[in-house]
């Protein structure tokens, strides 16, 4: 690597001074914070106009057009920018640190592409303190060596970058699509089947068809060494000695993650943030999974300052019910699409592992100085293969 040094980053960037907004001349002001930073696209995607006296304590910092914007909070979520010509004079949250590229030594583009590489995520990730929100320091960041190239080699490398970097965008878009939408079938699917009605179909209620019962508190030092789970709201999250009731179950989210469902083969232990069917009264439990996907439990948590999911409120609610004849044909149905379904979600994420994968090599590539023109190629085999759609 011909001409390449090794430098601090705080070596390549302008300090950047902290300001107070309620001082400003102007009486309102454009604020950054540190979720405006959409870590899908990159940009910056809220803002808020805020008058100079509802400065949040954290807004010091004025940016200009080119900084490159670092969130240190919780640095391993990405939260990674350029400052649009638009946002220039805005003011950002000190959870930012402002890298303003020292023009006669490094571009702001290659500092953004840098951000991301692995070696920089792992040292952050290494150094960050706290429990609550994990954070680096601003010197965290200040001292941390990068590879540094002349201009003019940093120019091409950030133009091979990003022409490979459209291609993966794309790949990762049309991939995410189809992910997104063979569970969108499946969703409409089931749906359509559980609310078709037809012959033998009855005008019922819920609570005529099932009984749910709100599950059981239990602490994780209450908690023995066993194999039964324990089913919270969030999933299976530890495993006891005991059970508290008997497979196969359908669990409900009543705190936390309010509406959503598990089925369980085996027994199991209900967590207290939970409902479960205690009594299915003849019908089929995994006719009883897919029906509670078909409704907007969400939408019926008790409206209090924590809000909760109450069976009250669910055992109410008059619905159409099938046979349980009918009910195995549409399990049977659901299951057989529900393994298609999976199949291309499966292949789906794969592929988007694999995307982010081709990435960070050509990031590491880029920094080790082997990065080539044949990389962004159409023809290049990596890209070709990104560049095909899921079908």
């Amino acid at each position: 690597m011909k001409n390449w040094k090794t430098v601090k980053l705080g070596e390549v960037v302008e300090p950047i001074e902290t300001t107070d907004p309620t001082k400003a001349a102007q009486n309102e002001f454009t604020y950054i914070d540190v979720s405006s930073i959409s870590r899908a696209s990159f940009e910056i995607e809220s803002t808020s106009v805020l008058l100079g006296k509802d400065a949040p304590s954290r807004a010091r910092r004025a940016v200009k057009e080119g900084d490159v914007l670092f969130a240190t909070i919780r640095p391993t979520l990405q939260r990674i920018a350029i400052v649009p010509q638009e946002l220039d004079g805005a003011v950002c949250s000190t959870g930012y640190y402002v890298l303003r590229a020292k023009s006669e030594l490094v571009s702001p583009s290659y500092i953004f592409h840098y951000l991301f590489s692995e070696a920089f995520f792992a040292e952050m990730e290494q150094l960050q303190r706290g429990a609550s929100y994990p954070a680096v320091s601003d010197n965290d960041v200040k001292q941390h060596y990068i590879p540094l190239p002349p201009l003019e080699e940093q120019k091409r490398i950030v133009a091979i970058l990003d022409t490979a970097f459209a291609a993966i965008a794309t790949a990762t878009a049309n991939t995410q699509k189809v992910h997104d939408k063979a569970k969108e079938v499946f969703e409409r699917a089931r749906r359509d089947f559980i609310q078709a009605g037809g012959n033998g179909w009855i005008e019922t209620t819920i609570g005529q068809q099932l009984v749910l019962q709100r599950g059981f508190d239990i602490t994780k030092s209450q908690q023995e060494s066993g194999k039964i789970p324990v089913v919270s709201s969030g999933g299976i999250k530890s495993y006891h000695s005991t059970f508290k009731a008997s497979g196969p179950g359908v669990i409900l989210g009543r705190k936390g993650s309010i509406g959503s469902i598990y089925y369980i083969e085996e027994d199991y232990w209900p967590h207290d943030t939970t409902l479960w069917v205690k009594d299915y009264k003849d019908n089929l439990p995994k006719y009883i999974f897919h029906f509670m996907h078909t409704l907007d439990l969400r939408g019926l948590d008790s409206g209090t300052a924590n809000p909760a999911l109450n069976r009250n409120l669910i055992h109410p609610i008059k619905v159409l019910w099938p046979t349980i004849f009918q009910q195995h044909r549409i399990v049977e149905k659901l299951d057989a699409l529900a393994e298609q379904t999976e199949r291309v979600a499966a292949l789906a994420e794969r592929k988007l592992a694999l995307l982010d994968a081709l990435k960070q090599s050509l990031l590491a590539k880029a920094f080790r100085g082997e990065l080539t023109t044949e990389d962004a190629q159409p023809g290049n085999a990596a890209l070709l293969s990104c560049s095909q759609a899921i079908a």
